[in-house]
């Protein structure tokens, strides 16, 4: 009876903290959304416009050391819970005068904010999850991210029409509800006792390869994001109306990969020839939305690519969760995401200023190119990665 009640009060607080991370992360994908387009629509400049993810970026590297060393020696659901307050009082700098810098220092903040509480969210996981059920966590996870993220790029495109003095108020508010969400709940800590850093970069040393690619495709991605209004708006000549749906697609394509995968069409099980098929499909996709010349066409390209993300990361994320220990999962995922996000807010400061010299969907074009130069050192840097941990190697 005690196991059973056991399983409810986990499965309970895994929920409610999904959630709480959920409202957090929503909130920084509307602000994204609104000042992105708002920057483009006010200043017809897509290098303005591409400090907004480059900034976005920037804050995670900020934090991302010394936070990895607060979540593993901290109650996780405290972090989440401190990092929402803090989040509703930078949102509350917005009603002081708008101006580029305060909007990029706004920016800077949250988003730091925002990677704190997904960040602790993946450490509760490790803390309340069985390992057998690491696949479906990891799934709900990355389901439940999508579903925030539409909501704040279909709120983002409401406050667009609706200005600026309704998104003060439903940022200060999402942040509140977070807040309420993640009240504090005793979990099992973490044993830190004489384990350092240095444990965590044995582990980030097996799979150092594979990061390296990582950080190269994040790059590359994030070209979409510098682009995307300007693509919509200036190439397109459309309306913010399709500007949102082309950002929402990618979640979109999330969701219905969460769906194959929690009714079990597909394995979480990580294969090698798929991850690198997937990969070059990635180059693809990036290569067909900076030629396609229809909007209603862009969305359907960003829904696919979502789709294609979602298989990637359940399993390089569940084959995480089954190899790093409990007591250094913070520390790793803040050196991992150093790491695979690291080259994102370098390549979004570098496609901000190749716009100024190039047209830029050929810019964009070029990313993908890349992308499927990348994908056949996909391959040999899993088989590698897993029999430096002794798995058994699935093609």
């Amino acid at each position: 009876m005690s196991n059973h009640s056991d399983m409810i009060k986990s499965k309970a607080l895994f929920f409610r903290y999904l959630a709480a991370r959920n409202v957090a992360k929503g909130s920084t994908y509307l602000f994204y959304v609104f000042f992105i387009w708002e920057l483009v629509y006010r200043y017809h400049s897509v290098f303005l416009a591409g400090l907004i993810p480059a900034f976005s970026l920037l804050g995670y590297l900020v934090i991302v050391i010394p936070e990895g060393h607060l979540i593993d020696r901290r109650n996780r659901s405290a972090v989440l819970f401190i990092s929402s307050i803090l989040l509703a009082g930078t949102y509350g700098f917005l009603f002081l005068r708008s101006s580029i810098p305060l909007i990029l220092g706004v920016d800077l903040i949250a988003s730091l904010l925002g990677w704190v509480s997904s960040d602790s969210f993946q450490g509760i996981i490790k803390s309340i999850v069985r390992e057998e059920d690491y696949g479906l966590a990891v799934s709900l996870n990355q389901t439940g991210s999508a579903v925030s993220e539409i909501a704040g790029i279909l709120l983002g495109g409401a406050m667009i029409y609706l200005g600026i003095d309704f998104l003060r108020i439903v940022l200060i508010g999402m942040s509140a509800v977070s807040a309420f969400m993640a009240l504090p709940a005793q979990i099992q800590r973490a044993d830190v006792a004489g384990r350092h850093y240095i444990d965590a970069l044995s582990y980030i040393r097996k799979m150092l390869f594979l990061m390296v690619i990582s950080m190269l495709l994040n790059g590359l991605f994030i070209s979409l994001d510098v682009y995307g209004s300007g693509l919509i708006r200036l190439v397109l000549h459309s309306t913010a109306f399709y500007y949102t749906l082309f950002l929402a697609g990618f979640p979109v394509g999330i969701v219905i990969g969460g769906m194959l995968i929690s009714g079990r069409f597909v394995s979480t099980d990580l294969s090698l020839t798929l991850v690198t098929l997937e990969v070059t499909l990635i180059g693809i996709l990036i290569l067909a939305i900076s030629f396609v010349r229809t909007a209603w066409l862009e969305p359907l390209l960003t829904v696919l690519m979502g789709v294609d993300v979602m298989m990637i990361n359940v399993q390089l994320q569940s084959f995480t969760l089954k190899v790093v220990p409990n007591e250094l999962m913070g520390r790793y995922n803040s050196i991992s995401i150093l790491f695979s996000a690291g080259g994102s807010p370098v390549m979004a400061i570098i496609f901000s200023v190749l716009s100024r010299f190039f047209y830029f969907p050929y810019v964009m074009a070029g990313a993908g190119v890349l992308a499927i130069a990348i994908s056949p050192f996909t391959y040999p840097a899993l088989k590698s990665m897993m029999k430096k941990f002794q798995a058994p190697v699935s093609n």
